[in-house]
């Protein structure tokens, strides 16, 4: 889940149960007024992060994985600015792959997605009973659009429903 939206009261229980096993990774303490600094950054600065970022951060963090630090409001928040980049560099990543026309056509691959969505299109259209669904045998499905043969409903006896 994303930490904007998570209520506000939940996620200072999550970040603190966080930085309480920073503490112990580190061997020292955040004092209580450093606490609420933490919760601000991360409702503020860091929201559009999802909250297994903000823990992987704050983990990795503790183990020395960004660099050596004190347990500081300061020092949480490079960390979590370092994932913040990390992700954001993933998601460019991908858009970039996707801009130089890297085909994404697992449809191919995966007949069986096609069929599923095959009948859903055909139940969603409005045109056919969901109790037909079983009728509709998916592997076979599968089968004819691999092999870019045509399938439609009537093939196993489903009658249309009468508009």
């Amino acid at each position: 889940t994303v930490c904007s939206d998570i209520p506000p009261s939940d996620l200072e229980i999550l970040i603190m149960t966080f930085i309480k096993g920073a503490e112990v990774d580190m061997g020292s303490e955040l004092d209580a007024v450093a606490m609420p600094r933490i919760v601000e950054f991360v409702r503020y600065d860091y929201k559009h992060l999802p909250l297994y970022a903000i823990a992987s951060a704050i983990k990795r963090g503790s183990l020395g994985h960004y660099g050596a630090g004190r347990l500081t409001p300061r020092t949480v928040n490079g960390w979590l600015a370092e994932m913040s980049n990390a992700m954001f560099q993933k998601s460019k990543g991908l858009a970039d792959s996707l801009d130089m026309g890297e085909k994404w056509d697992g449809l191919e691959r995966y007949p069986l997605g096609v069929a599923i969505c095959k009948k859903i299109d055909w139940f969603k259209s409005g045109k056919y009973h969901f109790h037909d669904w079983d009728a509709v045998p998916l592997k076979d499905v599968a089968d004819r659009l691999k092999q870019g043969l045509e399938v439609y409903p009537e093939m196993y006896n489903i009658k249309p429903i009468k508009l």
